[in-house]
């Protein structure tokens, strides 16, 4: 279940934090409504990574052959996605400010 929790990370990184499905949000609006303005839409299924987290879950469940238990565990870590989001900001910030003193200290 390792490898879940990288693809777990993967999907939450790529989906809210790098701001790829923007670019694809749009990209796929254009093409299903040429000549309208683009307005805040996400794709579904693909959208969201609770939604993403856990249908890839299930798929992984599905190709693994696990057990009914590890569920719990997929419908955990889908429900955890935003936290996952926030905790890459706050990592982000809190490396940000010992740099930012870093350099105070030098200079």
């Amino acid at each position: 279940m390792l490898e879940f929790i990288v693809i777990w990370v993967l999907i939450v990184y790529c989906v809210d934090v790098s701001g790829g499905m923007d670019s694809l949000s749009r990209l796929i609006w254009s093409r299903l409504y040429p000549g309208v303005k683009y307005v805040d839409w996400r794709p579904p299924l693909i959208g969201c990574s609770l939604c993403m987290t856990f249908w890839a879950g299930i798929l992984y469940l599905i190709i693994s052959k696990a057990t009914i238990w590890w569920l719990l565990f997929v419908i955990l870590l889908s429900f955890m996605s935003d936290i996952l989001a926030n905790s890459f900001g706050l990592i982000k910030d809190i490396i940000n400010y010992f740099i930012n003193k870093t350099y105070e200290n030098i200079g």
